[in-house]
């Protein structure tokens, strides 16, 4: 995306008032750190079922900085496939690829 189109969008972001706080933050995250066409956003419970852990701790990985959550909406909070996948290599120890 161009800096131009990203400025733009964060102008409209702060401007316009019918944007919900919680909105504008996931918004301003996909901006910041992208989103590829390829990644699978996967709900936290999905997500949690696949490390074996209740939802409840990933969100707490996810506050410690282990695991990075996309915060959509105030109840929404997804994970990339590719950042679970990182997780799960850095926890077994082996460097993630890349």
């Amino acid at each position: 995306m161009k800096n131009e189109t990203r400025t733009c969008i964060i102008a409209l972001l702060n401007v316009d008032p019918t944007i919900s706080r919680p909105v504008r933050q996931g918004i301003l995250q996909i901006l910041q750190h992208g989103v590829r066409k390829e990644s699978k956003l996967l709900r936290v419970d999905d997500a949690a079922k696949q490390l074996n852990v209740h939802p409840k701790t990933l969100l707490g990985y996810g506050r410690e900085g282990r695991i990075e959550l996309l915060k959509l909406s105030r109840r929404k909070i997804m994970i990339r496939s590719e950042e679970l996948e990182r997780f799960i290599t850095e926890a077994a120890g082996t460097p993630a690829p890349g």
